[in-house]
């Protein structure tokens, strides 16, 4: 269990009311785990009464780590915040040496949260168990290209607000490279080819709510083992043919909340994907082949986006795809059998701009749970436009209710529920 002490609240308090030579002040959490005692703004010794795998330390008003302040704790997991401030993180300077983290050998997880440091010597270097990394206002710059070099374990790496802009194959030349998760959370504007790929191990990447207006050919080169890609939220406009080609383990691809217009086509050819998300982006048509292929994908989510037709061939060779999203966008055609061969269990239409469906519009189409059209103010329903459609509930809004005609529909057996309400939001 994580436990979370606000020492600096404690500090401030005994800086003062006491004068320096009155001696160290010991401060006890309110579980009664830790015991965190101050001299002169200086943690001098954390002692421990109770077993627990985490320590959170908040050292706003800390100036320094004595040594050996921690050698009577036994944990896994250390924090250490220089404020609390989510909206400012502006570091706090703290001084620490290596001898600072002395018998904290069993460290597995650190986190360093608004702080400066001197990186002369490593401060963190005994904690050669280490793990996981993660980073946050912690200026990447400053850490020195020996500072990764101290510890062999690392397999996670998370940079939030680091100062990373550009990203180019020296960067990350330190970092071991059995690494498995790379987190770089805003700021970049740019990576270089080959900027990854000496991690030949890593699993997820993720390039979180930074300035990348392209992908260009090359960036995830070497990536053979990549599983996770994150890219929401970048500005992304566009993407070379080949920018996710040599990725053959991928199966979550991310690119929500980006400036897409258009996909080329075969964009995603070659990717064993299972969930491929395009949600919140500017995509105004599907190009045809720009999902061919995927024969793996299982979650493809298409919301809040600007298309507004759907063609025969948008969704082809997809023989696994189960939830398909395309909410919220101004679809006003949909062409006979555009849906023909998939087996979904969701197919979610709602939201848009449709007002006829035609003839055939979902023959050859099997939906296990619901097709949802509901907010479309649909005002004509062409003869047979559900024929050949196999769904266990349809749920539309219908303006003309009294002209509601199932046989003319092509509402067989094959459809266990027809739900029509009044048009207007659900």
């Amino acid at each position: 269990m994580d436990r979370f002490l606000l020492v600096s609240i404690w500090i401030v308090a005994s800086i003062s009311s006491i004068s320096a030579d009155e001696g160290p002040q010991c401060t006890l959490d309110n579980l009664g785990i830790f015991e965190v005692c101050v001299d002169s703004e200086v943690i001098t010794s954390v002692n421990q009464k109770q077993d627990s795998q985490s320590l959170s330390l908040i050292v706003a008003n800390v100036s320094a780590i004595a040594p050996y302040a921690f050698r009577e704790v036994k944990i896994h997991k250390l924090k250490l915040w220089g404020n609390l401030n989510s909206w400012n993180c502006t570091p706090k300077v703290i001084n620490v040496t290596p001898e600072s983290f002395e018998g904290l050998s069993d460290i597995t997880s650190l986190e360093l949260k608004c702080l400066e440091f001197p990186v002369e010597l490593n401060p963190f270097k005994h904690l050669e168990a280490l793990e996981d990394l993660r980073l946050t206002g912690v200026d990447f710059s400053k850490l020195g290209d020996e500072f990764f070099a101290d510890f062999p374990n690392l397999n996670v790496l998370k940079l939030i607000d680091s100062k990373i802009t550009i990203i180019t194959p020296k960067t990350f030349s330190k970092i071991p490279e059995q690494l498995k998760q790379l987190w770089i959370i805003r700021g970049v504007s740019a990576i270089e080819p080959k900027s990854f790929e000496r991690f030949r191990n890593l699993k997820g990447l993720g390039l979180h709510e930074g300035q990348l207006a392209s992908l260009s050919s090359g960036i995830l080169h070497g990536l053979h083992q990549l599983e996770h890609l994150n890219l929401q939220k970048n500005g992304i406009q566009e993407i070379a043919a080949d920018a996710f080609s040599g990725l053959p383990s991928l199966k979550t691809l991310y690119l929500t909340s980006n400036q897409i217009k258009e996909l080329e086509p075969f964009t995603f050819a070659g990717l064993n994907v299972h969930h491929l998300a395009l949600s919140y982006n500017q995509l105004e048509h599907l190009t045809t082949g720009v999902f061919q292929n995927l024969r793996h994908l299982s979650y493809l989510d298409l919301d809040f986006n600007h298309i507004t037709n759907i063609d025969s061939q948008s969704f082809e060779d997809c023989p696994k795809l189960a939830m398909l999203n395309l909410d919220s966008n101004i679809i006003q055609h949909i062409e006979p059998r555009a849906f023909s061969g998939l087996n979904l269990h969701t197919l979610d239409l709602t939201d848009n701009n449709i007002s006829v469906l035609g003839s055939d519009t979902f023959a050859g189409l099997r939906v296990g749970e619901i097709l949802d059209l509901r907010n479309n103010n649909i005002t004509e329903i062409k003869p047979q436009a559900f024929r050949n459609l196999i769904a266990r509930w349809v749920a539309l809004c219908y303006i003309n209710e009294a002209e509601v005609d199932r046989d003319s529909w092509g509402v067989g057996n094959s459809i266990q529920m027809l739900a029509i309400d009044r048009c207007g939001h659900v």
